[in-house]
């Protein structure tokens, strides 16, 4: 992990996957990583979601974490 955020002076690492589902939108994941002043990485943001039918529905949380704020649905 130090090597992909030290490699080019990044401060950061960002993963965003994609898991489709049939007969539903895709399950959509997302995590954040920052580096600390300790040589060791902190999640600032983590989330699990899928989209809603409605069409302009908010999407479904079934999971998120916000810095130390964890959300649950």
């Amino acid at each position: 992990m130090s090597d992909i955020l030290t490699r080019n002076k990044a401060d950061s690492l960002t993963i965003y996957l994609s898991m489709s589902v049939p007969n539903f939108h895709p399950l959509e994941y997302y995590l954040k990583l920052v580096s600390t002043r300790w040589a060791s990485y902190e999640i600032s943001l983590e989330t699990l979601s899928q989209q809603s039918n409605a069409k302009d529905g908010e999407p479904v949380k079934y999971s998120a974490k916000f810095g130390c704020q964890i959300l649950q649905s």
